[in-house]
């Protein structure tokens, strides 16, 4: 057979040979591409890549001792990082960290089966029950624990009752014998018969000082433990020392604008743990409240406290009686107080009012308080017939021109008990003969004050004054207590006086 190509035969071949190569190589990319025409490649061997599984080495879990550092380590392999971890069942004092490592100190004996959850980066959660029991054995002799947070065994103060203060000591062999060195004076240490492994320190401290306390077990076996339970400090209670009171304000109470550094500059106050001291007027009974308004407790209209520097300021409203008021003050650290007097004058009396006058032992004293040291067991006893203290009330205002007067007066107290009494006798008019007013004695006696031992409070008794031509003005007709004391204050012209005793205790 004869072949005869022509030069457009050729290039028609070639173009021909060209194009089946080209579609070869397109199937060859192809097959790359899907998988499914080169021969030789397995449709598993091109799937998706899964990470090793999540694997942990849990099991013969080491034991660990109660109060003793532990580490176990769960050796944790495969899944995509970050791992989470999460851990159930485990003894108090343990935790399981971000690497799968338990640490920590365990603070119960026993035997703990625990489980383990872990989540990789992907969500891939694998959870292992099968870790098997982790024991806490106790240890081979006492562990003391005589600390709280603080690192010591917990301070007290003097004269305040101690909380009861647990210490604890497992591991050892029981019986134990207990012991101790530099308990505070007041404070006792008692075992616990009923477990032999806890003993209880209470009491009432005495004295201040610090303590570098210390507990010894011998227990059942001789094994002999001392351990150290750090400082306990006794230091004095937040406190008023009634003699630097009365040394740098004799009339027993603080004026104005004094501040609480200038209160513990002067030792008035004195103790306390060292935290700060809030300041604060706190309605109750003996604090020198009143419903001013007719509503709501409070000190004094007219006066602020400042709660930073815990001075008062402002001025006695001259809408309240004449006279000398006065209020306690609370400071407050943590659970500790102390109750300070203070005192303020209002003295501006109504126009139509008559002129009254307060004297102490033949000394002005109308914008002084009464003052009354307690010592322990006393009751306030305040006053006597001389007159003295002595109220005169002078009719400036002739209320009665005439020489025949009539006078009545009515008086109102807070704070002193039922078994108190209070009397404004003996009282007279003056001079002997005429009128030009009259006087009255203040006194006041009360021996059921136990609910104040300790601390200061006051005592307030308003006077409201009447003076008339006649006996039917100012209720000296009047049989009525209540009726009486209404046309005294009715027809009185605001005339009254506020009176204040201060009541200290002794120190």
């Amino acid at each position: 057979m004869t072949f005869n190509m022509t030069r457009r035969d050729g290039q028609e071949a070639r173009r021909r040979l060209e194009s089946t190569m080209n579609f070869r190589l397109m199937l060859l990319t192809s097959g790359l591409l899907t998988g499914t025409v080169l021969g030789g490649c397995s449709r598993e061997e091109l799937a998706p890549w899964f990470p090793q599984d999540i694997q942990i080495v849990c099991k013969d879990v080491p034991s660990a001792v109660l109060g003793q550092p532990y580490t176990f380590d769960l050796k944790v392999t495969g899944g995509v990082a970050p791992l989470m971890f999460e851990a159930t069942g485990l003894p108090m004092g343990l935790t399981i960290d971000d690497n799968g490592v338990i640490t920590g100190t365990p603070t119960e004996e026993g035997m703990f089966k625990f489980t383990i959850t872990v989540t990789d980066g992907d969500g891939n959660v694998r959870v292992f029950e099968t870790c098997g029991e982790l024991t806490v054995n106790p240890p081979d002799q006492p562990m003391i624990d005589c600390v709280d947070d603080s690192g010591s065994a917990p301070d007290g103060f003097v004269g305040i009752t101690y909380a009861d203060f647990q210490v604890t000591a497992p591991g050892g062999v029981v019986p134990y014998a207990w012991s101790y060195k530099n308990l505070p004076p007041g404070l006792v240490f008692t075992p616990d018969a009923a477990n032999g492994t806890s003993a209880t320190i209470s009491g009432t401290p005495t004295t201040k000082g610090t303590y570098a306390l210390e507990i010894t077990i011998v227990d059942g076996s001789g094994v002999e433990t001392t351990v150290s339970c750090g400082d306990l400090i006794i230091s004095d209670p937040l406190s008023v020392d009634t003699d630097e009171l009365l040394k740098v304000f004799p009339d027993g109470c603080v004026p104005l604008g004094i501040t609480l550094k200038q209160l513990q500059d002067d030792k008035i106050i004195f103790g306390g743990d060292g935290s700060p001291i809030a300041c604060a007027f706190v309605p109750g009974r003996g604090n020198g409240n009143k419903k001013w308004d007719g509503v709501t407790d409070s000190q004094p209209p007219g006066l602020t406290l400042d709660a930073a520097s815990c001075a008062w300021g402002g001025k006695v409203s001259t809408n309240l009686p004449f006279g000398i008021y006065a209020w306690i003050t609370t400071f407050t650290q943590t659970s500790l107080k102390a109750y300070v007097p203070y005192c303020a004058p209002q003295d501006v009396q109504a126009p139509t009012a008559y002129d009254v006058m307060r004297e102490d032992t033949g000394n002005l004293a109308s914008f002084k308080p009464g003052v009354v040291v307690l010592n322990p067991g006393q009751g306030i006893t305040y006053g006597s017939d001389v007159p003295d203290p002595k109220v005169t009330v002078t009719d400036t205002v002739n209320a009665c021109p005439g020489n025949t007067c009539f006078y009545a007066f009515v008086f109102a107290y807070n704070t002193l008990s039922q078994m108190a009494s209070v009397s404004a006798s003996p009282n007279s008019k003056f001079p002997a003969q005429g009128f030009d007013g009259f006087t009255h004695a203040l006194r006041i006696t009360d021996v059921a004050i136990d609910s104040f031992r300790g601390r200061a409070f006051v005592a307030n008794i308003q006077f409201d004054y009447c003076i008339a031509s006649n006996g039917d003005d100012c209720g000296n007709n009047e049989m009525d207590s209540a009726k009486r004391a209404d046309l005294v204050r009715k027809n009185g012209g605001g005339s009254n006086y506020y009176f204040s005793l201060v009541a200290l205790p002794a120190n």
